[in-house]
């Protein structure tokens, strides 16, 4: 007998909370540190001071904690030097040891560093693309055209090296705060803007996302940048700021892929609401339409270059070339029978994402224990979101106090409608955090207008968190992460390569693949090499592959032979893991260690 669509949803669910408790119990038993225990502590702390708010709010109690002796607040004239406080330490945590945590390099970082080297240094990308609208790195993309050309000025500024591909990020990282706090003080007040603030400061999430130089990791900040011009557009109603802030989201789009599906919707979802409460006109719609447009016309080219058979366009000034292959399959889920599966998995990750978090994440994404919002928050956080879209379905009427909620909770729908079509990580849900950290904040609010005592529990939480993941996060994560950022790699292949170029013509460096993702990004990083001399000489695993991994260029071979210890390899060097020394002979072999790894030559 088959099962109603009911019975199998609630057979799922109930699969999923067997689960859940079982690993839970586990976790307990054999995992559980320091901070899981504080985690578990918190959230049911959380939840009692939520739920002490909820029951002031429906029987409307007026309890001695309300008082006038017990408010926590600040005198006015203490609110911008608190404000600059924070922001200093904020941009303290996002700068501090910036080149040596993480240290090393990852190989996504290593490629937006190439790219921005050989286009501030030759002029072209490392395909021979003069100045690409787009470009294409790895093939499929995987590159910020923002974020590549923001690292094209600062490898003027500072050269080519890790600092100054650190620096767009962090930089940005640290005017998010600014945009946040001036974002939050345009929707409500000083008080709120300032929680607000220092939430985003001390989040993990937003900490180790400006710390390194990922694609996505820029994001929060053009959205941020983009959602507080709308704002001051709703708040002024004048037309040109409206157009700005319409060029704005249409700057999002070359920031990170994830915009081109988030930030249609987004606007979708928010237009509609500003016209039906009659705060945006027809005619301004038009124009800041026109202004999104106009923004959006190279990007427009680009794709239609590459999905509606439009020949690549190459002139000496700038390019829009063709991926080699489609990175469509990789992020969404199969639209096919099995999509209803998909999505019920989905929802069911989502949650975790939203909460404790899941163990199978990539730790450049997060510290274990903390998760992105810290993981006890997410009481407080869903409590914000049902406050949220509470205020937005009950008004009836434009009024003030429902516009950041709807731009806020128009956001968060959109983030997550698109989290729900994908293969889901931190990454390409990047502009879901900033709506969650907003919803925070309005939980945050809910328990202060509840009572005092309540917000200053939750944020004492907080804090004792943040101190927590400060320590831990300058303490020990470089080891947690040593094999994903390849420390010593690097400097192992530039020695190699000088050691080649001495011992003459003929002599190639072979290189291990043994705790090494794409060693030849990180090598084309590391020695600089000519993107032409590159491009003249690559060979590829997968020429049409997704991401394309290069076997050899130049005399550099990624891959160490069976018979590597063999004498037709004497005149060679080679790169190995500390683990594969062992198969060299101190006594017949000169080693040089960096790191992780070793330059292994014959004497």
């Amino acid at each position: 007998m088959s099962m109603t669509p009911v019975q199998i949803v609630s057979s799922e669910l109930t699969a999923f909370l067997q689960t859940a408790i079982l690993s839970l119990l586990n976790y307990v038993r054999f995992k559980m540190r320091i901070i899981d225990y504080f985690n578990i502590l918190s959230i049911l702390v959380n939840i009692m001071l939520i739920l002490v708010a909820l029951l002031i709010f429906t029987r409307k109690i007026s309890l001695p904690l309300n008082n006038s002796r017990c408010r926590i607040s600040f005198p006015v004239k203490l609110f911008t030097p608190t404000a600059c406080l924070l922001i200093i330490c904020g941009t303290f945590l996002r700068f501090y040891r910036i080149g040596l945590l993480p240290n090393g390099l990852q190989q996504d970082e290593a490629s937006i560093g190439y790219e921005a080297y050989c286009l501030a240094n030759f002029g072209t990308d490392r395909n021979g693309y003069p100045f690409p609208v787009y470009p294409i790195t790895w093939g499929s993309g995987g590159g910020s055209p923002l974020l590549i050309y923001l690292n094209v000025i600062t490898t003027k500024l500072f050269g080519s090296n890790v600092f100054a591909l650190r620096f767009v990020p962090a930089f940005l990282g640290s005017l998010t705060l600014v945009l946040f706090y001036l974002l939050l003080r345009k929707m409500w007040n000083e008080r709120i803007a300032l929680v607000g603030l220092a939430v985003l400061a001390l989040t993990p999430w937003h900490i180790v996302l400006s710390r390194w130089s990922l694609d996505s990791n820029t994001m929060p900040f053009w959205l941020c940048l983009a959602t507080l011009l709308f704002v001051m557009a709703v708040r002024s109603q004048k037309t040109w700021q409206y157009c700005l802030a319409a060029a704005a989201y249409s700057l999002c789009l070359y920031s990170y892929g994830a915009a081109n599906v988030v930030i249609p919707l987004h606007l979708l979802i928010i237009c509609t609401y500003c016209l039906r409460h009659k705060l945006l006109k027809f005619s301004q719609l038009i124009a800041s339409g026109i202004s999104f447009l106009i923004v959006a016309i190279p990007l427009a080219i680009f794709y239609a270059v590459n999905f509606l058979g439009l020949p690549e366009i190459v002139t000496p000034y700038f390019s829009f070339q063709k991926f080699t292959s489609s990175h469509f399959g990789s992020v969404f889920v199969a639209f096919d029978s099995t999509l209803p599966a998909h999505l019920l998995a989905n929802l069911k990750s989502l949650i975790l994402f939203m909460t404790i978090g899941k163990n199978t994440e990539v730790l450049w994404n997060y510290v274990p224990g903390y998760w992105t919002l810290y993981e006890f928050t997410f009481p407080v956080t869903f409590l914000g979101i049902a406050v949220g879209y509470a205020r937005l379905f009950q008004t009836k009427k434009s009024s003030d106090t429902a516009q950041p909620d709807a731009v806020m909770m128009s956001l968060l729908t959109a983030a997550l409608i698109f989290a729900l079509f994908i293969q889901q990580d931190i990454n390409r849900m990047v502009m879901l955090w900033i709506p969650l950290v907003y919803c925070n904040v309005l939980g945050l609010r809910f328990l202060y207008h509840r009572s005092r005592y309540l917000f200053a529990g939750s944020m004492l939480l907080f804090m004792l968190g943040a101190v927590s993941f400060t320590h831990d996060y300058f303490g020990s994560y470089n080891d947690q992460v040593s094999y994903l950022f390849m420390p010593g790699y690097g400097d192992a292949m530039v020695y190699a390569d000088q050691l080649a170029d001495n011992k003459g013509s003929g002599t190639l460096v072979y290189s291990t693949y043994d705790n090494v993702a794409s060693p030849f990004m990180l090598t084309l990083y590391y020695t600089k090499t000519d993107p032409a001399e590159f491009d003249r000489t690559v060979v590829y695993r997968d020429d049409t592959a997704e991401f394309r991994i290069a076997t050899s260029y130049g005399h550099f071979v990624f891959g160490l032979p069976d018979d590597i210890t063999s004498d037709q390899y004497q005149n060679d060097v080679i790169v190995v893991s500390h683990a594969q020394e062992s198969m060299f002979d101190a006594d017949n072999y000169d080693i040089v260690e960096f790191g992780n790894y070793a330059v292994v030559s014959a004497k």
